[in-house]
C-alpha cells in the first residue's frame, strides 16, 4: 500500500484527491481475511484493534475533509514528505 499512491499518480496519472480511497476499498477483504488468520493463532489484541480502527474512522474522516481543502500540488507533496521522513526512518533504524 505505501507504493500505491505514488504509482497511481506518478505512472497513471491520477490526482493525489481521487488516489485517497482506493488503497482502504481495494485491500478491505484481504485485511480481512489477514485479521481472521492473526486471530486464530492469538495474535491479536482486541482492545488494541478497536483503539486503532477507531483511530482510523476518525482520522479518515477528517482527513478526507481536510484533504479536499488543499490544493492538489501542496497534498503531493505532503505525501512526498511523509514517504521521505518514512523511507529515512526505515534507512536508518537499528
Amino acid at each position: 500500500m505505501l507504493f500505491l499512491i505514488p504509482a497511481l499518480v506518478m505512472f497513471y496519472g491520477m490526482s493525489q484527491k481521487r488516489t485517497g480511497n482506493l488503497p482502504r476499498n481495494s485491500s478491505l477483504a484481504d485485511r480481512y481475511l489477514c485479521l481472521l488468520e492473526y486471530y486464530k493463532a492469538g495474535y491479536v489484541e482486541l482492545r488494541l484493534a478497536m483503539l486503532i480502527a477507531a483511530g482510523f474512522v476518525i482520522g479518515g474522516y477528517f482527513g478526507g475533509l481536510w484533504a479536499q481543502q488543499l490544493p492538489e500540488v501542496l497534498l503531493r507533496r505532503i505525501c512526498a514528505l511523509f514517504l521521505a521522513i518514512l523511507a529515512a526512518k526505515l534507512a536508518f533504524s537499528k
